[in-house]
């Protein structure tokens, strides 16, 4: 990253972060916007059906044995988008109690 545009990044109002969830780099108002869609999708009965059964399905059991490498890569693609789906909504459920905190 060039001089001036880290500069930029570090003295504007909506700092550049390094997501603690992804680990990729975003603006902060962009990580937390997504953190509250993920809390208001899955923040309902049919939201915490749908996580029960994704992590049913792709965290809580287990590969055959015998299955291939690119089964257990698979699979494990598929455990680390369900673990970052449920801690983006912890993320937005917390933000969002700090928020009704600060409010009140």
């Amino acid at each position: 990253m060039n001089e001036t545009r880290k500069r930029a990044e570090e003295n504007s109002k909506d700092p550049y972060i390094t997501s603690p969830i992804d680990g990729e780099r975003r603006k902060q108002s962009v990580e937390d916007e997504l953190d509250s869609l993920f809390f208001a999708y899955f923040n309902n009965h049919s939201g915490e059906q749908l996580m029960r059964y994704l992590r049913n399905l792709f965290v809580n059991s287990a590969l055959p044995m015998g299955c291939t490498g690119e089964q257990v890569l698979h699979r494990e693609g598929s455990r680390m988008v369900v673990t970052l789906m449920e801690a983006r909504r912890m993320a937005g459920e917390k933000k969002q109690h700090l928020r009704r905190n600060h409010e009140s």
